[in-house]
């Protein structure tokens, strides 16, 4: 399967030629694949894949080689830390995030992150946290950033 990440921007639909993703807001440059896979090559040579790239149908910019490469809030903290610091201050988020799962929240102030496996300590006391979702769920939506799998075979 191929994974993209996408970080969209409210743009008005006057314009369609216009893009409707900011490709300056999303994954960081070394995420992009540039060197695809054999199957993917052997796709890409077919009569329909052609048609689609030749009319300007397909956008791989967004593409990414594999999960890791998802921009991801890294674990920062413990479960001991995490129980010595419940007792003292209201202000901080703590929580667990499985592995193969990751976690959606916002910051109250606009931004919206993904949180990955481990364990974690936001201190903000205006962090809105939403349910854990696996890796692998299709669409994974938080505010302005998606992750859409696109499975092998198919075109998103």
């Amino acid at each position: 399967f191929s994974l993209a990440v996408t970080s969209c921007t409210a743009r008005p639909m006057s314009n369609l030629k216009q893009p409707l993703l900011d490709p300056t807001a999303i994954v960081p440059q070394q995420a992009v694949m540039h060197a695809p896979d054999e199957l993917m090559e052997q796709q890409a040579k077919s009569p329909a894949y052609k048609v689609l790239t030749d009319n300007g149908l397909l956008e791989n910019r967004y593409r990414i080689h594999n999960p890791a490469m998802i921009p991801l809030e890294a674990p920062n903290s413990s479960r001991i830390q995490n129980l010595t610091t419940c007792c003292c201050c209201s202000c901080a988020s703590q929580f667990v995030v499985p592995d193969g799962h990751l976690r959606p929240g916002d910051d109250g102030s606009g931004h919206f992150h993904f949180y990955g496996p481990g364990v974690h300590r936001v201190w903000n006391c205006f962090l809105t946290l939403h349910n854990t979702v696996p890796i692998t769920q299709t669409h994974i939506i938080n505010g302005n950033q998606g992750i859409v799998t696109v499975k092998q075979g198919f075109i998103g």
